[in-house]
């Protein structure tokens, strides 16, 4: 690690005090939107259509529109 993240001290820790923060984009905004909602769509899908792979496709794609917009 490079000492660079959300409330990561600069230095390694060596006790400078001096905090860099990172802003919250977009795609930090949609991983945490997908860990999030992931299980639950995938579960949801999965009873629509009774198949596995098929639900993890139909999760994905609708995933993949969404980043889109």
């Amino acid at each position: 690690m490079d000492g660079f993240g959300a409330g990561m001290p600069l230095g390694g820790g060596a006790g400078h005090g001096l905090l860099v923060e990172v802003p919250w984009t977009r795609d930090a905004e949609f991983t945490a939107f997908v860990g999030e909602c992931r299980p639950y769509l995938h579960w949801t899908a999965y009873l629509w259509c009774g198949v596995p792979h098929r639900a993890e496709e139909l999760v994905q794609s609708t995933f993949e529109r969404v980043y889109r917009t």
